[in-house]
């Protein structure tokens, strides 16, 4: 599961939540993904949200040093790993920056937020263009939490 978790990455049942005007519902990716938006960006590139659930052993340390050790591959990329508050749970975020760049267009820059609710880990997910995450993006990010019960 690890390992998916970081080919989706890569390769950047309920309710979704209702965020701000400027984000788009989009269809989802997976089974696993329940709620997926896309916002056209003023730079003319799109950004992406989404928020995914699977029942697993997966452990939130093993994800972050799976994704960090990934990306310490990726030329220029750099990961910055920090604890926080998500969906009212303790949770690991990840920011990736660095991957984005001019000559490809389908590369993105992400930030993932990770946490455990019973025998759940959810995965909300931004990817972006700009060298740093927009804030308004982030705060939209934390309100991909679910709306039932795991």
């Amino acid at each position: 599961m690890i390992a998916l978790l970081a080919v989706m990455l890569l390769d950047a049942a309920t309710a979704p939540p209702v965020l701000l005007a400027d984000w788009k519902i989009a269809p989802t990716q997976s089974a696993e993904e329940y709620a997926r938006y896309m916002r056209h960006e003023q730079d003319g590139t799109d950004s992406a949200i989404s928020g995914s659930r699977k029942v697993c052993n997966c452990q939130l340390d093993e994800a972050v040093q799976l994704v960090q050790k990934v990306f310490a591959n990726v030329p220029g990329a750099s990961t910055r790993h920090d604890s926080i508050a998500a969906c009212g749970h303790d949770a690991e975020r990840v920011l990736i920056t660095g991957v984005a760049n001019q000559q490809d267009d389908s590369r993105r820059n992400i930030e993932v937020v990770w946490f455990r609710d019973g025998p759940a880990l959810y995965m909300l997910m931004y990817a972006f263009r700009y060298a740093a995450p927009m804030p308004d993006a982030e705060s939209a990010l934390i309100t991909l939490c679910p709306t039932q019960p795991s």
